[in-house]
């Protein structure tokens, strides 16, 4: 691929639903570690990903191949540690690495799908239809074409009529933020701390994205560039984090404690703005 595309590729694989939630997640713990911890957090995803690119090339070396799978590099890690580790406990650590991309992906998914049809639900305002669900059914078969799909390439034009819709519903929301009365129901920090949690379950699910880093990379035309310091992974992600950060200070310093967990929800429906 080329730079363009590993750029609208990174971007709609990690820039997703949990952009909208990055006010709710501020109002988890307050602006001031809002933005210490985002930071924090963004740098330290960048840092696990390239560790993980590297590992992948010295596996891959090792082993004599182009990509190895995320189970591979565990059977192959465990085994270079100890040459002497039991075949049993080989299997069960990459049952163990399947079972835990399984589960990651499968709540990504549901996360997004939800999105989706909870949207559709209100534009629709059809009567009976009052929870997402319906709308997920009608539009499983969709999703599951789009999965099943394996070459990036031919997800190109979905990627970036996905990434114009997301900017798009963006600057909407910070148009509207920046145009009204800000809320003086924000806080610089937030002392109930088993709201914490919350907030790094949804930075982490809006900035982490594994299983596409290793695909990517494989379909780079300039290898050599992808994992440098200045390199195309650490500038789409200082640009995503940057956005999130944004996102997360207007929006929070606009609707305050009681901004909904999707933002844009919180842009009145009868407001002339």
């Amino acid at each position: 691929m080329s730079y363009f595309e590993i750029v609208i590729i990174i971007g709609k694989s990690i820039m997703g639903v949990g952009l909208f939630a990055m006010p709710y997640a501020f109002s988890c713990v307050g602006l001031f570690f809002g933005i210490i911890f985002l930071i924090a957090m963004g740098f330290l995803i960048v840092m696990c990903l390239r560790l993980l690119l590297k590992i992948h090339h010295m596996v891959c070396i090792r082993l004599e191949k182009s990509m190895v799978m995320y189970d591979e590099m565990v059977v192959s890690i465990l085994k270079d540690m100890n040459d002497g580790v039991p075949r049993i406990v080989l299997e069960l650590a990459k049952c163990f690495t399947n079972i835990i991309l399984i589960f990651y992906y499968i709540d990504i998914g549901a996360v997004c799908v939800d999105f989706i049809g909870d949207i559709l639900r209100n534009l629709s305002k059809v009567e009976g239809m009052r929870y997402p669900s319906h709308y997920t059914l009608i539009f499983f078969p969709f999703f599951m074409l789009i999965n099943l799909s394996e070459d990036l390439h031919k997800m190109i034009v979905i990627s970036i009529l996905g990434n114009i819709l997301i900017i798009n519903s963006t600057i909407m929301g910070i148009v509207y933020s920046l145009q009204k009365d800000n809320s003086n129901d924000w806080k610089i920090v937030t002392r109930k701390l088993y709201y914490y949690p919350r907030f790094f379950g949804f930075v982490f699910c809006s900035l982490s994205s594994p299983g596409l880093i290793l695909a990517i990379e494989h379909s780079s035309q300039r290898l050599w560039s992808y994992n440098k310091l200045y390199g195309i992974l650490n500038q789409c992600m200082t640009i995503i984090t940057c956005i999130h950060l944004i996102v997360g200070i207007i929006g929070y310093i606009k609707c305050g404690s009681n901004v909904s967990e999707n933002f844009i929800y919180n842009i009145q429906k009868d407001d002339d703005g």
